[in-house]
């Protein structure tokens, strides 16, 4: 299921987003499901992974509204 993002751009299953700076830490979101919730707003379920200079890295999942997403993790990356 694909939704809109920023008007041209839709977000799927299996994509993944980044957020932060080459040289300092940074996000990367892998896309697990996008789907509604009980009110109809649709949501971006995804997994998160955070890596700092030194090499540590931290995974979780998380859910946020696809609009709070597409703010959130602007830059899409090939897989």
């Amino acid at each position: 299921m694909l939704w809109r993002r920023r008007k041209s751009q839709a977000i799927a299953v299996g994509e993944r987003f980044r957020r932060g700076k080459p040289s300092g830490p940074s996000q990367l979101a892998e896309v697990l499901a996008v789907e509604p919730d009980g009110a109809g707003i649709p949501h971006v379920h995804y997994r998160l992974r955070s890596v700092w200079r030194e090499g540590d890295i931290a995974t979780d999942i998380r859910t946020l509204a696809v609009s709070a997403f597409a703010q959130r993790y602007p830059e899409r990356v090939q897989a």
